[in-house]
């Protein structure tokens, strides 16, 4: 990857490219996954540097600060690298100027404390738990990935999430622990809280304990921040550009780490799409009478076939398994 690409990157995160080159820059995005590989880390390490200059006060002498990287670059010999040794070594330059020319104090750690960045991802169908450096837990949903450095910044902890994931923080009250995740930013000191940034959906934080500051990345000042404590949800809406406080979000979306699904006399409809959702499968529920009939239950730690049966119990049902992922659902009462 070349330097200009680095610079393209940076201009895309910037919105300075025009409607052509965001085009042809999509397409890169798409063509390898070794492109968005690199696309995220100098997103992550842009909008870390962004964080600093916008909400931590560090004081940096930038030019000072290149001249001393300037004297520790000494001349030396060519030497033949491989594709991955000159890939890792342009990937850590670029980056390292980056951080240098945007965000100064943050690339200056980076640079001289010798923090790489180091990324974790899950594919379909896949979750992950990821231990970080302070001890704190990740658990990924699928589709999801975070990046973080090997060493915590000064006085706090940061972490750039593209996804669904779970986080359990280690206190620590002289660093604050942030997570970022593409329009939201959510500052802790220990506690245990589920982001999405919002790929698919709207971006929301649930917090099971303890607090959480959410504030939009694009919007400055305390008159934009919510307080979360424990069973508070908070959702970002993209066209208002707003915070706001939802009792409306289902934890259900949780499956994939709590294995509960719970329903408060919710349409039948909406009941099996929950399950196609949760479970991966197809449902097709041919009697359209059945869709808006109530239901209020429970299922956890029960698979697809004990959950249908128990429908095809409660109304009458016949489930007629196509295979291990397609059920055909016939019949049925709502009395």
């Amino acid at each position: 990857m070349e330097d200009s690409r680095y610079q393209i990157i940076v201009r895309f995160l910037q919105n300075e490219l025009s409607q052509e080159e965001t085009k042809q820059f999509i397409k890169w995005r798409n063509l390898l996954p070794e492109n968005e590989e690199q696309f995220q880390e100098v997103k992550f390490l842009w909008e870390k540097a962004h964080l600093s200059a916008e909400s931590i006060d560090i004081s940096v002498d930038k030019e000072a600060a290149l001249t001393k990287v300037h004297s520790q670059i000494k001349p030396t010999k060519v030497v033949s690298l491989n594709n991955n040794k000159r890939r890792r070594l342009l990937r850590w330059a670029a980056a390292a100027a980056i951080l240098l020319l945007i965000g100064g104090g943050l690339g200056y750690d980076m640079l001289f404390n010798k923090a790489v960045i180091v990324n974790f991802a899950t594919k379909e169908g896949e979750q992950k738990e990821v231990t970080l450096p302070d001890s704190s837990k990740v658990w990924l949903n699928e589709n999801s990935s975070i990046f973080y450095a090997s060493k915590p910044y000064r006085n706090y902890r940061i972490v750039t999430l593209s996804g669904d994931a779970i986080f359990e923080v280690t206190p620590d009250k002289t660093k604050p622990f942030t997570v970022t995740a593409t329009d939201l930013s959510v500052t802790v000191l220990g506690t245990k809280f589920n982001v999405n940034s919002g790929v698919n959906n709207s971006p929301y934080v649930h917090v099971f304990h303890g607090k959480v500051k959410i504030s939009p990345l694009n919007k400055k000042g305390e008159e934009n921040n919510i307080i979360l404590t424990k069973d508070m949800t908070a959702e970002f809406d993209k066209t208002k550009n707003k915070l706001a406080l939802t009792n409306d979000l289902s934890l259900n979306h949780l499956f994939w780490e709590t294995r509960t699904l719970i329903f408060k006399n919710q349409a039948l409809e909406k009941v099996i799409s929950e399950i196609e959702s949760a479970y991966k499968v197809k449902i097709d529920l041919s009697n359209n009478k059945m869709l808006s009939c109530p239901f209020t239950g429970r299922f956890q730690d029960q698979n697809i076939d004990e959950v249908l049966e128990i429908l095809e119990d409660l109304f009458g049902l016949q489930v007629n398994k196509q295979n291990s992922l397609t059920f055909k659902i016939t019949g049925g009462s709502c009395n």
